[in-house]
C-alpha cells in the first residue's frame, strides 16, 4: 500500500516541477557530487567537451529501447525520471530500459530498470521542439546512493539568474562530427542565451528559436 501511495502521489510530478525539490530518501542532496571512496561532498568540475565520470552526474541515467542506447536523462527522485520529448517518437514503451550509475555504454553487468509509464508533455511540438520533456515513471525504484542522486530543480521565478550550464550526456566530443556516439559519459560547459539573439564571436556552435518555449545556447569558442 505505501508503495502505491508512494508511486500515485508521484503523478503530481508535473505540479511539483514548480516548487523547491526535496528529497527524504537517504542523507543526498539533490545535485551534490559525492567522492565514491570518502563520502564526503566534492565541488570540483571538468571544464570543456571532454570525457566525463558518472561521480561527477551521478544523476544522470542512460535510456535503451531494445537494448540500444535512445536518449539520456536525469533522476529526479526514486520513481522518476526527467528526459526529453523528441526521443520517444514511435517508441514502444515495453522496450525502454533505464541504466544507472555507469559512466560507459558498454559497460558490463549494467544495471537496468523497466519503464513503466511515459508521459510526454501534451503539448510537444516536433517542429518547433516546444515544451521538449518528458517524464519515465520506473517499475521498480532506484536505489539512490553515490552514483545516483537526484538532480536539483530550480524554482520557477529564478530561472532568469541562470546564464550558464553544464551538459552531459553520451555522445562524440568532437564539434561537428557525425560519428557514431561512443559509449562514454562526456560533458561540455555552456552559455544560455537571450531568445531570438545570436552569440559574437568567438562562439563554436549556436542554436537560436523565435519561440518562447525553447532554450538557446551557445558554447564559447576554445581558440
Amino acid at each position: 500500500m505505501e508503495r502505491w501511495r508512494e508511486r500515485r502521489a508521484g503523478l503530481l510530478l508535473p505540479v511539483a516541477l514548480l516548487l523547491p525539490w526535496a528529497h527524504s530518501s537517504l542523507a543526498l542532496k539533490c545535485g551534490e557530487k559525492r567522492n565514491a571512496k570518502s563520502e564526503e561532498s566534492i565541488v570540483t568540475a571538468i571544464v570543456g567537451g571532454q570525457p566525463a565520470n558518472i561521480a561527477d552526474f551521478p544523476w544522470q541515467v542512460g535510456i535503451l529501447t531494445q537494448g540500444n542506447h535512445l536518449c539520456g536523462g536525469a533522476i529526479l527522485n526514486e520513481w522518476w525520471i526527467l528526459t526529453a520529448a523528441h526521443c520517444f517518437q514511435r517508441i514502444n514503451i515495453s522496450n525502454l530500459e533505464i541504466i544507472h550509475g555507469i559512466d560507459d555504454l558498454n559497460t558490463k553487468d549494467q544495471k537496468k530498470e523497466k519503464v513503466d509509464k511515459l508521459i510526454i508533455h501534451p503539448l510537444f511540438n516536433d517542429w518547433l521542439m516546444d515544451n521538449d520533456i518528458a517524464l519515465v515513471l520506473l517499475k521498480a525504484p532506484l536505489p539512490l546512493g553515490v552514483k545516483r542522486i537526484p538532480i536539483c530543480l530550480t524554482e520557477v521565478t529564478s530561472l532568469e539568474k541562470w546564464s550558464s550550464c553544464w551538459v552531459a550526456g553520451w555522445g562524440t566530443t568532437v564539434l561537428g562530427s557525425f560519428a557514431f556516439p561512443s559509449g562514454g559519459l562526456a560533458d561540455s560547459w555552456w552559455r544560455l542565451c537571450p531568445l531570438r539573439t545570436r552569440p559574437q564571436p568567438p562562439a563554436t556552435l549556436a542554436m537560436s528559436s523565435s519561440t518562447p518555449k525553447f532554450t538557446a545556447v551557445w558554447m564559447p569558442s576554445q581558440a
